[in-house]
C-alpha cells in the first residue's frame, strides 16, 4: 500500500530542528499539520487563485480541471501524492477541522497564512520546510508493505485523546485455520452489463438529501445545501456517443467493452 510514513517523518524532523518546541507537539497533532501544509502548498503553487474549500473537491481526482500545459502535468502528479496522502479531506467536515487547527498553530511552525480564505506565504516561513514539501509533491507516494495480522488472544487496550481514555478489549482466540488471511482472485469481465438510470428514483433520493440538508443540526458552514432535486429538474437527456435514453425518465449506458 502506499504510505506517507516517510514524508511525516523527514517533515516531523525538520519541524523539530527548525523550532524545538514542536518536540512537545503530538504525533497526530504533526501529521495532521504536515497533511495540511502539503494541500496548501498545492494550491498556492498550482492553483493560487483558488480559495481552500477546493481541497475536498481536489481529492475527488478530477484533473481535467488542470490545464494541460508542463505545469498543469506537473499538477497532475503532485494531485497524486495528495490523494495518496491526504484522501481522508476529500471529506469537507475534516478538511475544515484540519484548517482551524492549522489557524490555531503558532505561526513559527507553519507556512501559510489565509487571506480572504486563499492561501499565501507567509514572508517569515521556513524555506526548508517548503523545499520538503516541493520535493514531496514531485515525487512518487512511497510503497510499503502492510504487516498487519489478526491480534492475538487476550486483553487489548486502545488509547484515544492521546490517552486520556484507553477502552479495553477481550480478544478470543482465534483458531489456526481461521487465522490465516485469505486472499481473492478477482477476473477482469470482458463486457460489462448496461446501467439503467431512472429519474423519477433519483430525484426521490435527491429530495430525501435536500430535506436532510434544511434540519437545523446540518453543517451548513461546512457543507453547503446542494438543492439536489431542482438540480434534477432542470435536467434535459440528451444522447451522446453509444448511450441512448429509453424514454424521457431513464438514461440506459452501455457497458464499456
Amino acid at each position: 500500500m502506499r504510505s506517507d510514513r516517510e514524508f511525516i517523518t523527514e517533515y516531523r524532523s525538520t519541524l523539530r530542528r527548525i523550532d524545538p518546541s514542536a518536540e512537545s507537539m503530538p504525533a497526530d497533532a504533526s501529521r495532521t499539520l504536515a497533511l495540511t501544509e502539503i494541500c496548501l502548498r498545492f494550491l498556492s503553487r498550482f492553483l493560487p487563485n483558488e480559495n481552500i474549500l477546493t481541497v475536498p473537491q481536489l481529492m475527488m481526482g478530477y484533473p481535467s480541471l488542470l490545464d494541460s500545459s508542463t505545469v498543469g502535468r506537473e499538477a497532475v502528479k503532485a494531485l497524486a501524492i495528495l490523494r495518496h496522502f491526504a484522501a481522508h479531506v476529500g471529506s469537507a467536515a475534516l478538511w475544515d477541522d484540519a484548517c482551524r487547527s492549522y489557524q490555531r498553530t503558532q505561526e513559527t511552525l507553519r507556512c501559510f497564512d489565509f487571506v480572504n480564505q486563499i492561501p499565501q506565504l507567509r514572508s517569515a516561513r521556513s524555506t526548508t520546510l517548503l523545499e520538503i514539501l516541493d520535493t514531496w509533491l514531485a515525487k512518487a507516494a512511497p510503497w510499503t508493505r502492510s504487516e498487519d495480522g489478526p491480534a492475538g488472544p487476550g486483553e487489548a487496550l486502545v488509547a484515544l485523546n492521546d490517552g486520556e481514555v484507553v477502552l479495553r478489549y477481550q480478544i478470543p482466540n482465534v483458531p489456526p485455520q481461521d487465522s490465516t488471511l485469505r486472499q481473492h482472485l478477482l477476473s477482469s469481465r470482458h463486457v460489462n452489463p448496461p446501467i439503467k438510470l431512472n429519474l423519477d428514483e433519483m430525484l426521490s433520493v435527491a429530495k430525501k438529501m435536500d430535506a436532510r440538508e434544511c434540519d437545523e443540526d446540518w453543517p451548513a458552514d461546512a457543507l453547503p445545501p446542494l438543492a439536489l432535486a431542482d438540480r434534477l429538474r432542470k435536467l434535459r437527456i440528451e444522447t451522446m456517443g453509444s448511450g441512448d435514453s429509453d424514454s424521457n425518465t431513464t438514461i440506459t449506458l452501455d457497458g464499456a467493452r
